[in-house]
C-alpha cells in the first residue's frame, strides 16, 4: 500500500508542478505573482518559478507535508491529481504518436 501512495503523491507533485509552472489554468494569477516578485527583487523565486526541476523539489517538500500532517484530507487530492497526470500524460503521448504519424505519411508521399 506505501508504494501505491508514494506513486500516487510523486504523479500529484508531477501535475502540480506543471499546473504552477506550465498550465493555461494558471498563466494570469503566475503572471501577476511574477511582477510582482520581479518588481520587490524577489529574483530567486522568480528563477524557482521559471524551472521545473527547481519548483517540483518544494512542490514535493509540499506534498510530502500533506500527506504526514493531513492524511486523510490530502488522499482523495492526490488520487485526482495523480488520475489527472496520467490521463495527461496519455494526451501528450497520443498527441506525439499523431505527430509522428503525420511526419512519417507525409515522408513517404515525398518518396
Amino acid at each position: 500500500m506505501r508504494l501505491v501512495l508514494q506513486t500516487a503523491d510523486a504523479l500529484a507533485a508531477y501535475r502540480l508542478t506543471r499546473l504552477a509552472l506550465d498550465d493555461d489554468l494558471t498563466r494570469t494569477p503566475r503572471d501577476r505573482l511574477v511582477a510582482y516578485l520581479e518588481d520587490n527583487g524577489h529574483h530567486a523565486l522568480v528563477d524557482v518559478l521559471g524551472c521545473y526541476w527547481c519548483a517540483s523539489v518544494w512542490v514535493a517538500a509540499g506534498v510530502v507535508a500533506a500527506r504526514r500532517l493531513a492524511p486523510r484530507a490530502w488522499d482523495p487530492v492526490a488520487r485526482v491529481l495523480s488520475v489527472a497526470a496520467i490521463a495527461a500524460l496519455i494526451a501528450h503521448g497520443e498527441h506525439q504518436a499523431t505527430r509522428i504519424g503525420k511526419a512519417a505519411k507525409a515522408w513517404e508521399e515525398t518518396r
